[in-house]
């Protein structure tokens, strides 16, 4: 989770800086987008929204009762999910 845009360093920054304060002065120095692509924030967001997506067209729960049938059920969706996918992808080709 990114700080805030108007964050501020704390009161130990310069003795003790805090994980959060060295995230801080990078945004400062290098910008969000550099910051988000090196610190691996987009990776994040990716999961976050594999998550979103399995569990808007799968479900948000396991039917399910016992631990082996559910690995079984998640891995199912997964399969459904990457079906669904790699459908959706257009093929594409150079042109002249």
């Amino acid at each position: 989770m990114p700080p805030r845009k108007d964050a501020v360093l704390s009161n130990k920054s310069i003795s003790v800086p805090s994980h959060r304060d060295h995230h801080i002065v990078e945004i400062r120095s290098k910008g969000w987008s550099e910051w988000k692509r090196q610190s691996g924030y987009y990776l994040q967001s990716h999961a976050e929204n594999a998550f979103y997506r399995y569990k808007r067209i799968i479900s948000g729960r396991l039917r399910a009762k016992n631990d082996d049938a559910q690995k079984r059920e998640a891995a199912i969706g997964c399969a459904i999910l990457n079906r669904i996918l790699e459908m959706g992808e257009p093929l594409s080709y150079a042109v002249g």
